[in-house]
């Protein structure tokens, strides 16, 4: 079953980054299917737009939702699909005996995407500063 809640950015969610809103979609599907956190064998899960302070968002959601640091957590890169990339991941995984549980997703949070700056305004701030 997925569960889809989209915003507009910059409106509820604002002030959340990704791996929070991955950690209540993790939430969710333990209170709604009483699976046990330490039965979790992995989570994989999407992402495209990273933020510096949580570059592995999957590792992040899983901790912050209960899951135990010794569950691996990656997260998966690979534009448009990351997430559909990751649950593919997932069920290679089981497949091929390395797993029995995994959690699989992605996570996106547009209203925390990290601005840049390009090299030529960084030297002109710079030079300000001095």
């Amino acid at each position: 079953m997925v569960f889809v809640h989209l915003l507009k950015s910059g409106t509820d969610y604002m002030d959340l980054m990704s791996y929070q809103l991955g950690q209540f979609a993790i939430k969710g599907l333990l209170d709604k299917t009483g699976i046990d956190v330490n039965e979790i064998d992995r989570v994989i899960y999407g992402n495209v737009i990273s933020n510096v302070r949580t570059e592995n968002v999957a590792r992040e959601a899983a901790v912050t939702a209960g899951i135990p640091v010794k569950a691996p957590a990656n997260t998966v890169k690979q534009a448009c699909i990351s997430a559909n990339q990751a649950m593919c991941n997932a069920v290679d995984s089981i497949q091929l005996g390395r797993a029995d549980v995994i959690i699989s997703g992605g996570t996106e949070c547009t209203s925390d995407t990290p601005i840049g700056y390009t090299k030529e305004m960084r030297k002109n701030y710079s030079q300000l500063k001095n």
